[in-house]
């Protein structure tokens, strides 16, 4: 699946799509958050606590609790409230305490809880969160990043305290050391102020195929896999110029760095030609990208830019016309590729210029290959 970008919408649309089109209950949505977010708990990772809100972000949490209960774990729950629960957090709360799992209720204990485990996973507030935290819930994310900071924290979905659209901190947020979010790499994540909060960030799916989503959700996250899978493998015979040409027009004197980075974005995304128009004194270019071409001009008399290369084009054409007069080569290369009709057709155009530079690299390339093919 790709890394779909979605916010608060985006995720009420989701689950709202699931439940009443797909026909997924809810309650099977958060079994299956559940279950994938267990895949990622490291296997020597073996005693827990898991502190639950009263949301569905909390359900999440007595699932999740549920899972790793089920699998020989050591499992405690810390619950925040146990009053006006969501219905799948309040039936995932039944299970655990049927189970006999310890849960644990006074904020007075909590550090002794923290002593004894190794791994805590919170799940207290969602995406949905839009207000400053205050009173419990505010002194509950202080004491976890109090006193785990030498323990593994696992956030549920996102970081408490995270605003999903936003990335904002409302008043405070967990530090979490793993971030597992459903379906989408929310919005949130991307604001820098965010970053030092989510710690790895992981995204699952919860049983849903993304054709099923696909209309809900028109925005990716991009990661590094994602843009090395699109470069396409080269033919060990192609030329530089069957990759595409780029003309970049930047860096006047003094600012060369904007253009010098466009180019070497271009070279590094696999443009095959890449060509700065830029300031006559930037030297730098060729350091920075060796791999471009320059072509200096002064920004200050443009005029005069475009009469230097007229002149310099006049130049190449007499230079070649006599060569065309010395070598019979050269004449019979001449009538067979119009290269004097292409150079009295550049005149002060930088482009025309380029683009006969390009054609005559073409034809070197070919005769390369036909000449070593006739060997």
């Amino acid at each position: 699946m790709k890394m779909l970008l979605g916010g608060n919408e985006t995720t009420r649309k989701i689950d709202s799509y699931a439940i009443n089109e797909l026909r997924i209950p809810s309650i099977v949505l958060m079994e299956n958050a559940a279950i994938s977010f267990v895949k990622h708990i490291g296997e020597n990772e073996d005693n827990f606590l898991i502190i639950c809100g009263k949301g569905n972000n909390g359900g999440d949490g007595y699932a999740i609790a549920r899972q790793l209960f089920s699998k020989g774990k050591k499992v405690k729950i810390f619950c925040i409230s146990d009053e006006k629960m969501s219905n799948d957090c309040f039936v995932n709360y039944e299970i655990c305490k049927n189970s006999g799992i310890e849960i644990f209720y006074n904020l007075e204990g909590l550090e002794k809880l923290f002593v004894e485990c190794d791994v805590v996973i919170e799940g207290i507030f969602g995406t949905g969160l839009n207000s400053e935290i205050r009173g419990v819930y505010k002194d509950v994310i202080l004491k976890i990043n109090e006193n785990c900071k030498k323990k593994k924290v696992y956030s549920i979905d996102i970081p408490s305290g995270i605003n999903g659209d936003t990335g904002d901190i409302m008043g405070i947020s967990v530090n979490a050391d793993v971030t597992i979010s459903f379906v989408t790499y929310k919005k949130g994540f991307l604001n820098p102020v965010a970053k030092k909060y989510l710690g790895e960030v992981i995204v699952e799916n919860i049983g849903l195929n993304e054709g099923n989503i696909i209309q809900l959700v028109n925005e990716y996250y991009l990661t590094g896999e994602m843009i090395k899978s699109f470069h396409a493998e080269r033919d060990e015979n192609s030329h530089k110029g069957d990759f595409g040409k780029v003309l970049i027009y930047a860096g006047s004197s003094g600012f060369y760095g904007a253009g010098n980075i466009v180019t070497k974005s271009c070279v590094r995304s696999g443009t095959g030609l890449t060509t700065l128009i830029t300031d006559e004194n930037n030297f730098s270019l060729n350091v920075f990208v060796p791999e471009a071409m320059s072509f200096p001009i002064n920004f200050e008399n443009i005029e005069e830019s475009f009469e230097k290369l007229e002149n310099e084009i006049k130049y190449l054409l007499v230079k070649h016309i006599y060569q065309c007069g010395r070598e019979p080569k050269v004449k019979r290369f001449d009538n067979e590729f119009h290269i004097s009709e292409k150079i009295k057709a550049i005149g002060k155009s930088a482009k025309k210029f380029n683009e006969f530079y390009r054609y005559l690299e073409e034809i070197v390339a070919y005769m390369k290959y036909y000449e070593s093919d006739n060997k």
